[in-house]
Parts: C-alpha cells; sequence; structure tokens
C-alpha cells in the first residue's frame, strides 16, 4: 500500500482470514480510522497497530473477529483516541488503568471479548451440537470495571456486556454528564441498583441478565436532555431500556408506565 496519505482504512465484513499484515499500517502516518471488524483475523491484538507510528488514530474497530490476547495500554495514551471497540474476540487479561489517562475518548466497547468462535467451550458434544449451540467461556474480565470509565467526561458509550462480572455497582459511583448508552447485561452483578443510574436520563440503558435485587425509585428518571435529543435525532436512534432477567420486586415506577416516545422496554 503506497499511499501515505491515506486516513481511513476500511476492510469490514469481508472474509478475511490469518493474522493482519500491521506492514500495511505502519507507513500510515496519517491513518486516523482504522475499521476492521465482521472478519476473522488472528493473532495478537497487539501487532494491529503502531502506535508511535499512527499517532493520528481516533477510531479502532477489530470487534468480531479472532484475535487475542490482552488489551494494549499504550493504546490509551492516543491522544487523538476517540473510539475503542473490540467485543467479541478471544482477548483476556484486565482494562489497562491507562483508560483513566483518555483524553477524548466517547465510544468504549468490549461486550464479550473473550466470546469468538475460536475460545468458546461447548456444553453440548456430540449429536446434540447439531441441535443446541450453548457454550460457556474461560476467559472472564480480571480486575473489573475501573470506576473511572463511568467518569470520563467525554464517554458517551460504554459496553460491557458478557464480561462475567461479578460484584455490586458502587452507591457512590460518578456518572459521567455525557454518558447516554450504557451496557452492563450478562454478568453477574448482585445488589441494588444505585439511585444515580435509576435518577440519570438515558438514550440506552441495559443492566438485564444479572442478578440485582431490590425496588425501582418512583423517580425513575424516563427524561430526555437537549444533547441527548440531537443524538437521538442525528445518529437516528431510538430509546432502550431493559431490566430484564433479574431479581427485582416492588411496583413498577409510573414514570414507566407512562412513556410514549420509547421503542423497547423490557
Amino acid at each position: 500500500m503506497h499511499n501515505k496519505r491515506l486516513a481511513v482504512l476500511n476492510l469490514y465484513s469481508n472474509q478475511f482470514i490469518g493474522t493482519f499484515p500491521n506492514e500495511i499500517i505502519i507507513h500510515l502516518k496519517l491513518l486516523q480510522e482504522l475499521l476492521l471488524h465482521n472478519n476473522q483475523f488472528t493473532g495478537s491484538i497487539d501487532n494491529v497497530l503502531n502506535i508511535t507510528k499512527n499517532s493520528r488514530i481516533n477510531s479502532i474497530d477489530v470487534s468480531n473477529n479472532l484475535f487475542t490476547g490482552t488489551i494494549p495500554e499504550d493504546i490509551f495514551y492516543q491522544p487523538n483516541l476517540q473510539s475503542f471497540l473490540i467485543s467479541s474476540n478471544c482477548l483476556h487479561g484486565p482494562i489497562p488503568l491507562s483508560i483513566c489517562n483518555s483524553r477524548i475518548l466517547q465510544s468504549y466497547s468490549m461486550d464479550g471479548y473473550s466470546t469468538a468462535v475460536n475460545c468458546r467451550v461447548p456444553i453440548f458434544h456430540g449429536f446434540l451440537s447439531y441441535y443446541f449451540n450453548g457454550f460457556t467461556i474461560s476467559n472472564y474480565l480480571h480486575g473489573g470495571i475501573p470506576t473511572c470509565l463511568f467518569e470520563l467526561s467525554t464517554m458517551q458509550s460504554l459496553h460491557l456486556s458478557g464480561l462475567g462480572v461479578d460484584g455490586n455497582l458502587p452507591d457512590n459511583i460518578v456518572l459521567s454528564g455525557n454518558l447516554s448508552d450504557l451496557s452492563l447485561s450478562h454478568n453477574v452483578l448482585t445488589g441494588t441498583i444505585p439511585l444515580i443510574f435509576q435518577e440519570k436520563s438515558w438514550i440506552s440503558l441495559d443492566l438485564s441478565y444479572n442478578k440485582l435485587t431490590g425496588t425501582l425509585s418512583s423517580m425513575f428518571n424516563t427524561s430526555l436532555n437537549e444533547n441527548q435529543v440531537f443524538q437521538m435525532n442525528y445518529n437516528l436512534l431510538s430509546r432502550f431500556l431493559s431490566l430484564q432477567v433479574n431479581r427485582l420486586s416492588g411496583t413498577v415506577p409510573s414514570s414507566l408506565l407512562t412513556l410514549t416516545d420509547i421503542s423497547v422496554l423490557t
């Protein structure tokens, strides 16, 4: 690849297999977007980028591949990084605390970061595997979720589903004012839903498939601020709230019973 002025490298949704040849982009010093999702690339995620040479990168999407290894610590020192999506690969290890130093990170998604086909542990074997497709994973997120992720002032979309995260959501947690899309589903979260989660306005909130208990606040917020209305209209988004498959009790807040502009409520 000889076009050294290339700013966007878009290879998503092809049928590429094998190790990603990072020599393709090592000379692309002006590269801003790297889109490799929905392929079957293998190898260590560390080898995808040269952090020193690709210093202008602002968007990386390697989700739905077969990458292995741990999340690169130095990626979050990139001063221009706004979006980092690594869902559905064969990764392991913790979320690097260097993510707390991200300056303008807006979107971070690692849903099921170790659930790609190559790293699943099948439940059913023999002829049963033809009829059932159940599996477990061997690599769960270690070290928990750094609370700074919820506090990053620029964070808008945070997806941390299917990671095997357990424990409580802290009552004293701080949520960024810009955070409007949060998914923590398919984990093992226990305890009650902190009031700050219930009183904040969301475009999308998914806490389903956990072990959360308690009741919902009568002040459960269903309103949107002006910035969220703009985001919905600009990106053609729909509102989404899912609390299903938990251990909640009590009555449904009246604010949820009178919704008129939500697309999915489960």
